[in-house]
């Protein structure tokens, strides 16, 4: 079965910077900036609320001179308040969103390995693969562990040595706490391999399985279940 792309990091292009430009209030807070517009476009409507309801209290309790200066005073405080209220309740509705979508501050950190692309973008894959090799035998902190061996696993793929990595592909299905995502990965290209340059079909059968049985309603266990027919056709 075809095996599912790992996405890679786009490489952003240089842009020279534009000496006569000045950061606006946007650049400066980002979305919040737009919140506060937002608020601020509120403003007026719930300002005159405010002078009106604090006009009717002055008037019942015949304020005069020097008094009717709460008005104002009044109607700005409490316009505050409620704009305060706004922007609070649309930030916290944005860092809700993030967490949902992105995961936010509850995603650990993923260690980069720049260090290990940089050598393979150099044509040292030997050295590449042993920086590889040290991170799984004794992973620093920061470091995955299971994304640590995906990407040898792929590098030794692709230099030819297919066992060591169907063996990392399996280390990561054995994890502790292995990402479900990682998991279905390993998984998929383990089945690759087996059906492939490794030609052992059984085996395949097996991990297909394996599949279905850990995640019975997801889309992978539907392809895997389609593959599974194929090959026992």
């Amino acid at each position: 079965m075809p095996s599912p792309r790992r996405p890679e990091a786009p490489h952003p292009r240089a842009v020279a910077p534009d000496a006569a430009y000045s950061r606006s209030f946007l650049d400066r807070r980002g979305p919040d900036g737009a919140l506060v517009f937002r608020a601020l476009s509120y403003g007026s409507p719930i300002l005159g609320i405010f002078l009106v309801l604090f006009g009717q209290l002055a008037s019942t309790l015949h304020l005069r001179g020097t008094q009717l200066l709460l008005v104002p005073i009044g109607a700005l405080v409490g316009t505050g308040l409620v704009l305060s209220a706004i922007l609070r309740v649309g930030q916290a509705a944005g860092d809700v969103a993030r967490v949902v979508t992105a995961g936010a501050g509850t995603t650990p950190y993923e260690e980069q390995f720049s260090r290990e692309e940089s050598l393979v973008m150099r044509g040292r894959t030997d050295e590449a693969l042993r920086v590889y090799e040290e991170l799984i035998a004794s992973p620093p902190t920061g470091v995955d562990p299971a994304e640590a061996r995906l990407r040898a696993a792929e590098l030794y793929i692709v230099t030819g040595n297919v066992r060591r990595g169907a063996a990392l592909l399996r280390e990561v299905q054995r994890l502790p706490g292995v990402k479900p995502g990682q998991d279905i990965y390993a998984s998929n290209r383990l089945v690759d391999l087996l059906l492939g340059p490794l030609d052992e079909p059984p085996r395949a059968l097996v991990e297909l399985r394996r599949l279905i049985e850990r995640y019975p309603r997801t889309t992978a266990a539907a392809h895997a279940r389609a593959a599974l027919e194929k090959l026992k056709a």
